[in-house]
């Protein structure tokens, strides 16, 4: 019999969720397995999630790293199965996968160690010789480019709160001219900062560049995109490349830290003194 007929029957009333076990129904987060892949020296270089179905079913390393690029996906509601971006091909060798299933947040261990190889093709024209200094160059690279990706985000996320900062002056009585002048110095240093990232970008084409220092982005992207989808050898420019962004990505980093840490601060003290409204990054006091 089933669950209505059962009720009808007996003269039940039928049951009603309360209203926190709809608010927990609405918060839950469907079950998923994930696969950790690690290297022999047993560092985890890669997740992949999948969701629980019924039957035999399959999923499938791409042989990529994941990209070290910053998350920042304006959304409320977390999605483990969101498709992710990578990074380089991982480096031939031996390794090993385990799987794990979340329900509910409690996570269970279903398969252990299960050993696997990863084995090159040798469909290449031109045969990689030292095989680890490229796995080392690769793990250069991506460490470079997460910070310089990192600095330029921070930048942008810095800009627009000193652009809040602004509108907030511009409504707020009782605010000074050396205020404002503070103001407008961070912004000045933030923009600077974008513009060693991006350079001029011309409105309708970047063949209409003009002559100009090469932009971090130019050589961010030509590093990192060069050794995307090959094993191919190191060159010259890249090793030049790599040593010209870590002395400039160095002093950025710092400006971005003093910006964020004292300056901005300082300005915004001066606002809650002044009994000014809210805005973001500002901790509500």
């Amino acid at each position: 019999m089933s669950l209505l007929g059962l009720l009808l029957k007996t003269n039940s009333r039928i049951p009603k969720p309360s209203i926190a076990e709809l608010r927990k129904e609405d918060e839950e987060i469907a079950p998923y397995l994930f696969f950790e892949i690690r290297d022999d020296k047993g560092t985890v270089v890669r997740k992949l999630k999948k969701s629980i179905s019924k039957g035999i079913n399959r999923i499938t390393w791409d042989l990529r790293l994941p990209t070290p690029e910053p998350i920042d996906k304006h959304t409320y509601k977390f999605d483990p199965l969101k498709k992710e971006r990578t990074a380089m091909l991982a480096n031939e060798g031996t390794y090993y996968v385990d799987v794990y299933r979340n329900v509910r947040g409690k996570i269970d261990t279903l398969a252990k160690a299960q050993k696997f190889n990863l084995v090159p093709l040798n469909m290449s024209t031109l045969p990689l010789e030292n095989k680890e200094a490229l796995a080392k160059f690769n793990r250069e690279v991506l460490e470079i480019y997460r910070k310089a990706m990192a600095a330029r985000k921070e930048n942008k996320l810095l800009l627009e709160r000193c652009i809040n900062l602004k509108y907030l002056s511009n409504n707020t009585p009782g605010v000074s001219a050396e205020l404002m002048a503070k103001i407008d110095k961070v912004e000045s240093n933030l923009r600077d900062i974008e513009w060693q990232f991006t350079g001029h970008i011309p409105p309708a084409s970047m063949e209409e560049r003009r002559p100009q220092p090469v932009p971090l982005n130019d050589r961010l992207d030509y590093l990192y995109h060069t050794h995307l989808n090959t094993k191919a050898k190191i060159t010259k420019t890249e090793l030049d490349a790599i040593d010209m962004l870590k002395k400039r990505l160095e002093p950025i980093i710092n400006d971005i830290s003093d910006i964020r840490d004292v300056r901005i601060k300082e300005i915004e003290k001066e606002f809650d003194k002044l009994g000014a409204g809210w805005t973001p990054g500002r901790k509500i006091d």
